[in-house]
């Protein structure tokens, strides 16, 4: 039976430049990765706020007015960038992408509450992200201290 290791930590001051030079590239493209990651989920927590307003203005109008599904003309997507303007014709129910390509018909007050609830769960999501990309800059910036130090001690004994 294999007898695992605890988190062992290895001392970077015993690391060679060229040991450093591969961790610092490593960091590097870690905090590119989680960087990405961050902009995709911030692009998509922005996405449902959108949709959020949206259900929100048409909330704002009379439910029990007939005009209230005649009377304004929106802009209904089409594709990504084209829009035609339309009528919706009832307001009581919304049809809502939860995501995967699947769809569901709810009523507006529990749209809101499932915007409100994956927004709250993308922002904790970037809390995250942003931890774990300042602990990678400051990995990073340890690395590049110890790389520094090795380099003037190198040129030093020349």
């Amino acid at each position: 039976m294999k007898e695992e290791k605890p988190n062992s930590q290895v001392d970077i001051r015993k690391l060679s430049l060229d040991e450093l030079q591969k961790v610092r590239v490593s960091l590097i493209n870690d905090i590119s990765g989680v960087e990405q990651l961050y902009a995709s989920l911030k692009f998509g927590q922005s996405r449902l706020m959108h949709a959020r307003e949206g259900l929100n203005t048409l909330l704002s109008q009379d439910l029990d007015s007939p005009e209230a599904y005649t009377k304004n003309e929106a802009l209904l997507p089409l594709t990504s960038s084209l829009y035609a303007y339309g009528r919706i014709p009832e307001i009581r129910h919304v049809t809502v992408d939860v995501g995967a390509k699947y769809f569901i018909r709810m009523k507006p007050e529990r749209a809101l509450k499932f915007y409100d609830s994956r927004t709250q769960d993308l922002h904790e999501e970037l809390l995250k992200l942003v931890q774990a990309i300042q602990r990678k800059s400051k990995e990073l910036q340890t690395i590049e201290i110890v790389m520094s130090q090795k380099a003037s001690v190198g040129q030093s004994t020349d």
